[in-house]
């Protein structure tokens, strides 16, 4: 085989202010600028196929925009269009990077902006050209830590008996978290001759530290920006792992830390979890274990999943009644408070966006794999057991779970956690839905290995 390649590239693709911020259920529109967003992206190279592998400054996109992404990049370039890989770190400080919906069906408030779009295709063909470029003979090595007190499961066991979103610090009704976090920090390095090392390191965690509407990359920006300066030899690529149960906030923690109602404080959260994940990547940067690089091999499977469409009339008439609350803006007469209200909403939008089908949705899960690694993307937000248990079925060495890839289909929660909750409330899928795309996800890295 001829000798692999590896390249990397990055622009900016912070948006005009004016654009609305994807993530809530309230319309933002961006009114500054925190620090600048980018696309970065590593391609990589046999000697005779070429893949490209993105990891970008957004909330997500739905599968259509992702596919007009996609195949820009492809032209561009000259590689198959399933040889390109669109991950996003999920910043909820990004802009909406969706297709424009119809307000009377979607879930989120929608702000998306077409000029923006069409810029956003023309720099992500751009910097997968700049990877293209900067292809240089590479090796690789990998290796694990463990960094804590970052990741924190977001859901939360009642003394009634009932899940619950976060409801506040220490809160009295609160038994304990639902479910562990997947604490373990992955990295992979390509050391190349003649240029700068290529690092790529894989957590999972909800980056939503900062909110507000000011643009900013989170706390990814801050993975990236230590390492490179702790190792100016160095480009830094961050992709976020299965996080769809998994927060930022620690429930048993300092509320003074936390206080949300201060960007100030929320960014120094942000850069306090970055941080504490570069830490990670640092202790072991100098320890990790050669691999064997080999031919590239791109992959997609589809599970055909079960919707949670509802059919029965009284939670029909339920969800309409929300539903028109929220979207005439009377959002003060929904009961609850806070996530709760927020649940009951996102579970009365999602029974309107279903009351005519389908009753099936495919899911596809994507896969890239050159040797001892593969990238394996999921298209939404898996609990983050569908990545622990995707890495421990796997049959490379090491695999990158990769959340929000090459679409943004919703939650994907554990069977186990269908009894309450925002993540369920919200998700389009009957229970089954990780267990489903992790058995997907494994067959399909057997295939690739």
């Amino acid at each position: 085989m001829a000798t692999f390649k590896a390249g990397f590239g990055r622009v900016n693709i912070t948006p005009p202010l004016g654009v609305g911020l994807m993530g809530y259920f309230h319309e933002r529109i961006s009114d500054g600028v925190l620090d600048e967003l980018e696309a970065n992206c590593l391609a990589v190279n046999d000697g005779e196929n070429t893949a490209i592998i993105l990891s970008c400054d957004l909330v997500g996109s739905d599968k259509e925009q992702m596919n007009i992404f996609r195949q820009g990049i492809a032209d561009a370039v000259n590689v198959p269009f399933d040889n390109v890989f669109i991950a996003c770190t999920h910043t909820h400080t990004g802009p909406d990077a969706r297709k424009p919906t119809d307000p009377e069906t979607s879930q989120h408030a929608t702000c998306s902006d077409q000029a923006y779009l069409d810029m956003l295709a023309r720099k992500l063909a751009t910097v997968a050209q700049l990877a293209i470029t900067d292809l240089a003979d590479a090796t690789a090595m990998i290796g694990r830590n463990e960094v804590h007190n970052v990741a924190f499961i977001r859901r939360f066991r009642k003394k009634d008996g009932t899940a619950s979103p976060f409801i506040g610090f220490n809160h009295p009704d609160i038994i304990g978290p639902i479910g562990e976090p997947d604490e373990t920090v992955q990295v992979l390095r390509f050391d190349r001759e003649g240029k700068k090392s290529i690092v790529v390191v894989n957590f999972q965690v909800h980056a939503d530290m900062i909110g507000f509407e000011k643009i900013s990359a989170d706390f990814p920006r801050y993975v990236r920006e230590t390492i490179e300066l702790v190792y100016p030899d160095a480009h830094c690529l961050y992709y976020t792992g299965t996080q769809g149960n998994l927060g930022g906030v620690d429930p048993n923690g300092d509320p003074m830390l936390y206080d949300k109602f201060r960007v100030t404080d929320r960014l120094r959260r942000a850069k306090h979890a970055g941080r504490c994940i570069a830490g990670g990547v640092m202790q072991i940067y100098e320890k990790l274990t050669p691999v064997e690089l080999g031919p590239i091999r791109a992959l997609n499977k589809t599970a055909n999943v079960k919707t949670s469409r509802v059919t029965d009339p009284e939670e029909l008439a339920w969800a309409k009644e929300i539903h028109d609350l929220y979207i005439s803006g009377r959002e003060d007469e929904i009961p609850g408070q806070g996530m709760e209200k927020i649940s009951a909403t996102t579970k009365a939008g999602r029974i309107i966006a279903l009351k005519d089908g389908p009753d099936f949705i495919a899911l596809t899960v994507y896969g890239i794999g050159f040797g001892d690694i593969a990238f394996v993307g999921f298209p939404g937000e898996p609990f983050c057991n569908v990545g622990k248990n995707t890495k421990k079925k796997s049959p490379f060495t090491m695999t990158i779970p990769c959340a929000l890839t090459n679409s943004c289909d919703g939650y994907f929660p554990d069977l186990d956690a269908f009894d309450g909750g925002y993540e369920t409330a919200s998700s389009n899928f009957a229970p089954g839905v990780a267990e489903a795309i992790t058995e997907t996800a494994v067959e399909l890295l057997n295939e690739l290995k």
